[in-house]
């Protein structure tokens, strides 16, 4: 993934491309792809489509996330046939943003309150994904949250002996192309 800047010479545009493209053959190399006989090309990608996604890039008028995915299964030791997926890097969460809130209730066993934490935490997944956030391909998620905040979240709800209402904050302002950084009020 990388973001390519629209409104500059469509030449200036190709060639961030290339270089996406070069970046990312590097990449697929080391984890087994070859280079197409024909073309010396890892990625099999059309010139009509290279050109209508600079073409597409440069009418914007927006930054733009371009990704690389692949159009079938990859065969280890085989080049990849693919396509670009354009995006608009879209300011998702400001600074500071309330993302959701719940009423957690106070529990004598921590792991009640943690597992009701976890659980507040992947509705902020699904809900930053629907809002735009391109998760992470590997691991499905969209942030984090430090294991200290979660954990001073957890003994602070069970301490309490009541119900107590947690918000789940970004720490900072937070596009498509992520990460969301969170912490809890």
């Amino acid at each position: 993934m990388t973001i390519i800047q629209s409104q500059k010479p469509i030449e200036e545009i190709k060639e961030d491309l290339i270089r996406f493209l070069n970046e990312a053959s590097d990449k697929v190399i080391a984890m087994g792809a070859k280079k197409d006989e024909r073309s010396n090309q890892v990625f099999i990608i059309s010139q009509e489509e290279f050109e209508d996604i600079a073409q597409k890039i440069y009418d914007s008028d927006k930054e733009m996330i371009v990704r690389l995915l692949s159009s079938i299964n990859v065969v280890k030791g085989e080049p990849i046939v693919a396509h670009f997926d354009v995006l608009e890097n879209k300011l998702i969460f400001k600074i500071d943003e309330e993302i959701i809130s719940a009423e957690i209730k106070s529990s004598e066993v921590p792991g009640e309150v943690e597992k009701e934490l976890l659980t507040l935490l992947r509705k902020v997944n699904i809900l930053a994904v629907e809002k735009g956030i391109i998760p992470d391909p590997k691991s499905s998620f969209v942030g984090s949250i430090s294991a200290v905040n979660l954990y001073d979240t957890v003994k602070t709800v069970v301490e309490s002996g009541t119900t107590m209402k947690v918000s789940i904050i970004s720490v900072y302002d937070t596009w498509s192309t992520g990460p969301l950084i969170i912490k809890r009020q």
